[in-house]
């Protein structure tokens, strides 16, 4: 039988350790001189991917190759980082790290290939399912049998029991590189059962913060000193290569005052020749109190402090009834944080263990329990509320059907119902998130749609939504009509469109009003919101390509045709309002965009208002029209002409006008979702 080997791993967003079990005790494995390995890749000219230390150092050269705290990206499938043939995903990110534990691991235990690795890889306890679920598959992909994906405040707890044999209600704050966390544990060491209470955190914020404020300082003070910009490489005059070696190297410093400040009262900062000033070089020398730090970081001590209270007071956590306050993460040597959270618990922080490897240590004795005599009961909750869009009474809400906080594997159902008369098909949009008024607050998880419901008044059928969550944190969605009983059952996978692949490609050309009356009332920043939905949730632009037309007194094309989404929501935000309505340009704009393609071409135009110009309003359609083009209208409010927004319009196959109108700007999102729902079924 071949040799099975378990390890626990620490992927954090500044180093990565892993520990495993060598004559009944926890050793943390080294990677050279350090148990740390900087989880830093930089990609070499010829593609290759270096990993750690040295990736560290020619990074800081070199930043622009250079990929850190990429766990802060974690489960983000829009985020690359691209190089000349290549492109990095946060989930090859993490693979390539764990590729080098793996490697490092066979090669200090001398084992042969082939021999299986399990590993429990911990995560952050506000990581959402999607993000554990990406982890899950960087490990696997990196060669290890993953047993078990567990959160640090869990394995710390999971360390501290076994190393104090003793029951206790804990607190876990995780300040790690990239990410904070909080959690309250329940230990019962005697039965080695571990309890998850309750958790919270921020997901973008960890030490990297603090680093990058001190960086911002330190930059600030060469630019008064100089009289230079250095907020950017055109600004500052500096050459490609010394600007960036300069950045990085004081990125360094101020990573290594801030190491400094937790131990000593100030902390003296030099970088001898920085970069070449006016044929000079110039030596950058400054003195940096833990007074003026603190200072500087006064806005993070908030963000942590409010976070705590926030939970406690939400909770209603008993702060007498907590036996522990452990703190964890190389952050938490920061001297303000302790002191911080010993005022809000009035009580001492647990500090006795290593910061650092507290949650390895964890991690590593709940995979040798797996299949040791001494089994390891950890019962874990879930960290983010799950539900579904609803149309409430501002618009798009949220409805939680499994809350934050419950045990899991968990199930649970409930009734919703249609928004219109005789309506043919519901899409069923899946959302994680605590916000049930603003749904923009919650992450999108996935969509499908359910056909074959009954046809009746809005508010009459019955559909019945469920929503099953496994130990592996893998979320089913169930949607039934009770009087049809047409029924279909989704493993959801995280940002799945509205709209498949399978589908042929359309290129849309979306034309938005932007006369001065948009600006009244919000109107204009609505809009916004809705274009935004459409672009990351609706229409899936790994097939189709949207661009964009502006109209006031004359139009522009401000986006032509393309499949980038951050180029799309960046052109969405800037759109100003001011002046008429020009819309006739616009659809002669929109026609020459459209002119060459080869796919099925749609236009959406979206006004409040009246055009400038009827008649030649209604040519430019017409020639649209008979060109192959779909136009589809949306007025908004009661100032428009009904009768010639419908001319505009294209007739549907079903002999329908394709022209919809709303009350107000806050049923935008819905409508568009009911379009490209329609489009999808064609």
């Amino acid at each position: 039988m071949s040799e099975i080997i378990q390890v626990g791993i620490d992927l954090g967003t500044t180093n990565t350790l892993v520990s495993v079990m060598n004559k009944g005790k926890m050793k943390c494995l080294k990677f050279g001189r350090s148990e740390m390995l900087p989880s830093v890749l930089y990609v070499n000219e010829d593609g290759s991917i270096e990993v750690g230390e040295k990736a560290q150092a020619k990074g800081v050269i070199d930043p622009n190759n250079r990929i850190k705290s990429s766990k802060t990206w974690m489960g983000d499938f829009y985020k690359t980082w691209k190089f000349d043939g290549l492109e990095v995903t946060p989930t090859l990110a993490a693979t390539e790290i764990l590729k080098t534990v793996k490697a490092n691991v066979m090669k200090r235990l001398k084992v042969e290939e082939g021999t299986t690795i399990e590993a429990v890889i911990t995560v952050p306890a506000y990581f959402t399912s999607n993000q554990i679920d990406e982890t899950r598959k960087a490990g696997q992909a990196a060669g290890f049998k993953v047993t078990r994906i567990t959160t640090e405040p869990m394995a710390a707890a999971i360390a501290y029991g076994a190393t104090l044999a003793t029951d206790d209600k804990l607190f876990v704050i995780d300040l790690g590189g990239g990410t904070f966390d909080i959690s309250v544990l329940q230990v019962n060491y005697e039965n080695n059962v571990y309890d998850n209470l309750a958790v919270d955190g921020d997901k973008k914020l960890g030490g990297d913060d603090f680093d990058e404020t001190i960086f911002k300082y330190f930059n600030q003070i060469i630019q008064e000193d100089l009289e230079i910009d250095l907020s950017s490489l055109g600004t500052s005059g500096l050459e490609y290569g010394q600007y960036y070696s300069m950045q990085g190297r004081l990125l360094q410093a101020a990573e290594r005052a801030k190491v400094e400040l937790s131990e000593s009262d100030e902390a003296e900062v030099l970088v001898p020749n920085l970069f070449t000033y006016e044929g000079e070089e110039y030596n950058f020398e400054t003195r940096l109190s833990r007074a003026k730090f603190d200072s500087l970081c006064a806005p993070l001590y908030k963000r942590i402090n409010q976070t705590i209270t926030d939970m406690i007071k939400r909770e209603n956590i008993d702060i007498k009834g907590i036996g522990r306050v452990i703190l964890v993460g190389g952050s938490c040597y920061i001297p303000a944080i302790k002191e911080n959270v010993e005022k809000i618990f009035n009580q001492k922080v647990y500090t006795d263990m290593d910061l650092s490897t507290l949650v390895v240590t964890g991690a590593c004795i709940l995979a040798n329990s797996q299949t040791g005599v001494e089994k390891v009961q950890v019962n874990d909750i879930i960290s983010h509320s799950l539900g579904i869009e609803v149309v409430g009474e501002n618009g798009q809400e949220l409805s939680r059907i499994l809350l934050k906080n419950r045990k899991y594997p968990a199930t649970e159902a409930e009734i919703f119902t249609t928004t219109f008369d005789y309506q043919e098909v519901v899409t069923i949009n899946v959302y994680e998130g605590e916000d049930e008024k603003d749904l923009t607050k919650n992450e999108f998880y996935g969509s499908f749609t359910l056909e074959g419901i009954e046809k009746a008044k809005k508010g009459v059928p019955q559909i019945e939504v469920t929503f099953n969550f496994d130990e592996s944190r893998i979320l089913e969605v169930t949607a039934k009509d009770l009087t049809t009983s047409a029924c279909k059952k989704v493993t959801m996978k995280k940002g799945e469109k509205i709209i498949s692949g399978e589908q042929s490609p359309i290129d849309f050309m979306l034309l938005i009003d932007a006369s001065g009356s948009m600006s009244i009332g919000g109107r204009m920043d609505e809009a916004k919101k809705a274009c935004n939905k459409l672009i990351e949730e609706m229409i899936d632009l790994s097939v189709h390509r949207l661009g964009l037309v502006d109209f006031t007194s004359r139009a522009e094309l401000i986006c032509g045709l393309t499949q980038d989404e951050n180029k799309l929501l960046d052109t969405v935000a800037h759109i100003t309002t001011g002046g008429s309505t020009n819309m006739h340009h616009a659809i002669k704009i929109a026609n020459n965009e459209l002119k060459s393609s080869i796919n099925d071409k749609v236009i959406i135009i979206v006004t409040d208002g009246r055009p400038d110009n009827n008649e030649e309003a209604k040519a430019m359609a017409k020639v649209s029209k008979q060109s192959g083009i779909r136009v589809i209208t949306i007025g908004v409010g009661n100032d428009i002409d009904r009768e010639l927004m419908k001319r505009l319009s294209s007739v549907s196959e079903t002999n329908q006008v394709e022209f919809y109108q709303i009350n107000n700007m806050n049923k935008l999102a819905e409508t568009f979702k009911t379009i490209i729902n329609s489009l999808s079924r064609q």
